[in-house]
C-alpha cells in the first residue's frame, strides 16, 4: 500500500495516480477489473477508461461529468469519434505515447474549444494489463476550469 493520500491534495491527476499505484500492488500494472468505481466515487465522474485490446481504441466508460462537459456520452465510441479541440480528445491525444512507454503520463496545458470556451486543464492515463504484460486498456480522468479562473484543477 503507498503512502495515506495527503487529504489536502486537490488534484484529479494525482489522486488517480495515487489510487493506480494502490490497485498496481507488485503487479507492473493493476487489471481493467481491478479499477474500483466505488472506491473513486468522488473521481469517477472525472475518469474514463479506453479499450486497446480490441486494436482500435474504444472509449468503455467515459464519466458523467465529461458527458456533460462534451455534450454527449461517448461510452462505446472510438477514440477516433472525438471531436477535435475539445478537452476530451486532448485529454486522451496522448495514448501512443503511453502505450509505448508503458508508464501512467499527465498532461496538463491550455485550450480553447470549438465553441469558444477558454480552458486549462489537466490529464493522466495509466496503463492496465489483463495478463499483466500486454496492455489491454487505459484508465484516465481530467478536468478543467475556466483560464480566467484562479482555483487549482
Amino acid at each position: 500500500m503507498s503512502e495515506p493520500e495527503d487529504p489536502r491534495e486537490r488534484r484529479l491527476v494525482l489522486r488517480l495516480l495515487s489510487y493506480w499505484r494502490d490497485i498496481c500492488g507488485d503487479q507492473d500494472f493493476p487489471r481493467a477489473a481491478d479499477v474500483d468505481s466505488s472506491a473513486i466515487a468522488d473521481m469517477w465522474d472525472y475518469c474514463f477508461i479506453i479499450d486497446i485490446a480490441s486494436g482500435s481504441p474504444k472509449l468503455t466508460h467515459f464519466g458523467n461529468w465529461h458527458a456533460e462537459f462534451y455534450g454527449a456520452d461517448m461510452s462505446g465510441k472510438a477514440l477516433a469519434d472525438l471531436d477535435k479541440d475539445t478537452l476530451a480528445e486532448r485529454s486522451t491525444d496522448y495514448l501512443g505515447e503511453v502505450i509505448q512507454r508503458k508508464i501512467p503520463i499527465t498532461y496538463g496545458n491550455a485550450l480553447t474549444e470549438p465553441g469558444g470556451r477558454k480552458i486549462l486543464y489537466r490529464s493522466i492515463m495509466m496503463p492496465l494489463s489483463d495478463d499483466g504484460e500486454t496492455l489491454t486498456g487505459i484508465f484516465g480522468g481530467s478536468n478543467c476550469k475556466a483560464a480566467d479562473d484562479a482555483d487549482e484543477t
